[in-house]
């Protein structure tokens, strides 16, 4: 099962894990 907004999510959620954690310097 790999449908393209599934993918695109997670790239989506990865990035703004990737946001969040520098906004806090960690």
């Amino acid at each position: 099962f790999n449908s393209p907004s599934f993918i695109n999510s997670r790239i989506l959620l990865y990035r703004s894990r990737s946001i969040f954690e520098t906004s806090f310097g960690v």
